[in-house]
């Protein structure tokens, strides 16, 4: 009895187990091999430089895809590209500032499979920092490095700004000289630089190749000298224009900056923080008219004086000298104030 119930139960688990799921059209179903792919899922872009990258999972039985694209109506009906192997896929050569759409789906030997969901984007310029090119004579760079660090003399020099974004490019007229800036920064291995200008470039718009060198302003000028800083110190490179920011976020003055790339006479100097130096543009700039006498800008030496000049060569600052610290009598006093600020 026992031997026949088995063989009972082995016979009915044989048919229930060679039975067709009861949700497959037995009518419509075909091997995955020998039909068309399933649909791509998973489509996203991703804006670059004047380019989008198309990112999607992998289609069921795609052999390939074909990626579309249109600013104008459906992507379907502007360029294709087929053959795609594999995710990502970029799309070059768009035009900056304009949005397209994307869709892409896959293909094999038995048809093209549903088209996946429409994606956009809008290629956008890379964020690329400025370059300033300056050209010196040979003599004039040896000396320049050769001679006492503290040197405030400045040396001839062609300079070129250069937007290696947009392709543009302007030489600075009447440029009087660069020479080394700073007081501890002239010591280190890698110099700080200040260019001088006989006069003040002309604001530029949006675009042009001055554009950051005024500080991305069509209506104040960026002053008659760049002040190059080095970051060597720094191993992030940004505190300097982070900390300027931070001041500016809280509604305080405080010079504005752009990051720069530094080349002198064909040789990458490095990467650099260009930052605004405080005279009459800046206080324009802050909204802090000097013309009608509510401001006045005093620039103190007490620093950069040398310890045999010197009232206190531990100070920083005039304000810690106190009137005995000027001098003895007025007269000391008034020529001690006339060396602290020029």
């Amino acid at each position: 009895m026992a031997g026949l119930l088995a063989v009972s139960l082995a016979v009915a688990l044989s048919l229930w187990c060679s039975a067709p799921p009861a949700s497959v059209d037995l009518g419509t179903w075909e091997p995955a091999g020998d039909s068309a792919p399933g649909e791509v899922r998973g489509l996203r872009v991703i804006p670059g430089e004047r380019s989008l990258t198309v990112e999607f999972l992998d289609a069921p039985r795609a052999d390939t895809y074909r990626v579309c694209w249109s600013d104008r109506g459906e992507p379907a009906e502007g360029e294709c590209t087929a053959g795609v192997n594999a995710s990502p896929y970029e799309i070059a050569g768009l035009d900056e500032g304009v949005t397209y759409k994307v869709t892409a789906h896959g293909e094999n030997a038995h048809g093209d499979g549903a088209i996946a969901r429409v994606a956009q984007g809008t290629p956008g310029s890379a964020d690329r920092p400025l370059e300033i090119r300056a050209t010196m004579d040979a003599r004039d760079l040896r000396d320049l490095y050769a001679r006492d660090v503290r040197s405030d003399d400045r040396l001839p020099a062609d300079v070129v700004v250069a937007d290696p974004s947009t392709g543009k490019e302007a030489a600075l007229e009447a440029v009087r000289g660069i020479r080394f800036r700073g007081n501890f920064a002239r010591r280190l291995d890698r110099k700080s630089y200040h260019i001088r200008l006989d006069r003040r470039p002309v604001p530029q718009k949006v675009g042009g190749p001055l554009h950051d060198f005024n500080f991305r302003s069509p209506y104040r000028r960026a002053g008659d000298r760049i002040l190059l800083v080095e970051t060597y110190t720094d191993p992030s490179g940004i505190r300097a224009a982070l900390s300027f920011a931070m001041y500016e976020e809280l509604g305080l003055p405080a010079p504005a900056t752009y990051f720069a790339d530094w080349w002198l006479n064909g040789t990458y100097e490095g990467h650099y923080v260009a930052i605004e130096r405080v005279d009459r543009e800046a206080l324009r700039g802050w909204g802090l008219n000097r013309r009608r006498g509510e401001h006045t800008l005093v620039r103190d030496r007490t620093v950069q004086m040398e310890e045999d000049e010197s009232p206190d060569p531990e100070a920083t600052s005039v304000f810690e000298l106190g009137p005995d610290g000027l001098g003895e009598d007025d007269d000391e006093r008034v020529r001690t104030l006339k060396a602290l600020f020029d």
